[in-house]
């Protein structure tokens, strides 16, 4: 079968009729290989193009030259052109990442902003067999589980992006560029083995193969196997609770054979740009034998944590309201402020503490209102709590807890405030990112999420307000 009916048969299975289909061409070889075989295809469909080109900022002028051949192809076609210009080096030292990690997750977001805003329904790449050979490799050497080992054979991923050539070989590319004189461009950084794909192409893959002709075929067959056998691997998917940018898993789940498998699939269902090392996942795994509270940090500025039955996966900086969070810098800002009562009598005041807000306003419910929802037993950080006015004391402060801090919750008995977390199963990172309106070490309020009973409203209340976060 020659390359253009294997485009073409691949193509017409994984897209729609009369969808918009946008090539990420930089002018290389396989590229422009691509865009000519899309062409063909374009011819006898009813499918439009586009072409997407990205001046990574990585070779100076070099790659503004590489931009400009792409667009003086797709003028001289009439076709559709998206151009781009990133400045990845910099990106890449702001973000703390690679340059190749940088670069692709560039790129991911300028595909995820064509598909959102509607201008092509498809993304095309030019990966292609030989590609996908050096990736299982990569993953292979850096520790990677049976996901690393099926590399990136999947024609479509992400619902959009589709890689019509992943089941063609680099020699063939090369034999129909040859035969059908196509114009590209030569990226002098393909070279440079300093890269790690270039690497393992030129120094890993090249020698391997004077020994294994057939190294490419028996690794893309090792590739097809996994596949088949993790598809055959049934996960209880309700082991995996996704939030607001965090996942949790349940702690049986990492008891189970496939450990691994539940992690990478909870990490896929929050961010597809995660890229963890098999370090990484036992790290995350081991977790279930330690203690509740023990957290580890992972890479993009993630962190786990085990929180009783589960083990809990989100961003650092998620620290306020219903996520879980990293304990705030104490010695950042203010971490007291007084409970003023002049001010409060005059009308609805906001506090700020930290980074979050607090709202405290007059109301007019009937006690048995209050009472009912005060006394709700469910912990879901937001509540609305209502308070004596007159029974808050001179001496109290906003603040975030301490150690000696104690607390009797509405209708309950005193007890250490650590105790009272505990025992409403309150994770340890969220105890540090609360704010607690206090006198002395007497917690007289859990802002969002209990009302101490010293200061419960009663039959003899003349003023009663309410507290509560403030989330406009």
């Amino acid at each position: 079968m020659s390359i253009q009916a294997k485009f073409n048969s691949v193509l017409t299975a994984s897209i729609k009729s009369r969808e918009k289909l946008a090539l990420a061409v930089s002018g290389g070889m396989d590229s422009m290989c691509m865009l000519l075989l899309c062409i063909d295809y374009c011819k006898i469909s009813d499918n439009k193009l586009a072409v997407i080109s990205i001046d990574h900022g990585i070779r100076g002028e070099s790659s503004k030259s590489d931009l400009a051949f792409v667009e003086k192809f797709c003028k001289d076609s009439a076709i559709e052109f998206l151009p781009y210009a990133i400045d990845i080096p910099l990106l890449a030292k702001k973000q703390k990442l690679s340059i190749e990690t940088s670069a692709r997750n560039a790129r991911k977001d300028i595909f995820n902003d064509l598909i959102s805003r509607g201008v092509c329904d498809r993304i095309l790449l030019a990966h292609h067999a030989s590609d996908n050979v050096e990736s299982i490799l990569m993953h292979l050497f850096r520790g990677s589980g049976l996901n690393g080992i099926v590399g990136m054979g999947a024609i479509i991923t992400d619902n959009y992006i589709v890689r019509p050539l992943i089941k063609v070989s680099r020699k063939e590319i090369e034999q129909y560029v040859y035969e059908n004189k196509t114009p590209f461009v030569t990226d002098e950084t393909n070279s440079d083995t300093k890269y790690t794909r270039n690497f393992i192409r030129q120094e890993i893959i090249s020698k391997l193969k004077q020994a294994y002709p057939q190294l490419e075929k028996s690794i893309l067959q090792l590739s097809n196997e996994v596949q088949k056998t993790l598809n055959a691997i049934k996960l209880d998917e309700s082991k995996i609770i996704i939030g607001d940018n965090k996942v949790k898993i349940e702690l049986s789940a990492l008891k189970s054979e496939f450990p691994d498998r539940y992690i990478l699939s909870a990490l896929e269902k929050i961010n597809k740009k995660i890229n963890f090392s098999r370090v990484n996942i036992e790290d995350i795994i081991a977790l279930k034998n330690k203690r509740n509270g023990a957290s580890i940090s992972l890479p993009n500025s993630l962190i786990a944590t085990r929180e009783y039955t589960h083990i809990v996966i989100l961003k650092k900086q998620n620290c306020s309201g219903n996520n879980l969070s990293s304990p705030p810098n104490k010695n950042d800002g203010i971490v007291e402020i007084p409970f003023h009562r002049s001010v409060f009598v005059e009308g609805p005041h906001l506090i700020k503490l930290s980074e979050k807000t607090i709202k405290i306003e007059q109301i007019s419910l009937l006690l048995p209102d209050i009472i009912n929802k005060n006394a709700s037993g469910n912990i879901n950080y937001n509540r609305k709590l209502y308070f004596d006015f007159d029974k808050i004391p001179t001496t109290a402060i906003f603040r975030h807890r301490k150690n000696s801090d104690v607390f009797k919750p509405f209708g309950g008995k005193t007890k250490s405030l650590s105790d009272y977390l505990t025992d409403k199963k309150i994770p340890r990172l969220q105890r540090e990112s609360l704010i607690y309106l206090c006198s002395d070490n007497q917690i007289l309020a859990i802002i969002g999420i209990e009302i101490s009973d010293h200061i419960k409203v009663c039959n003899n209340t003349k003023i009663t307000y309410s507290i509560s976060l403030n989330l406009q």
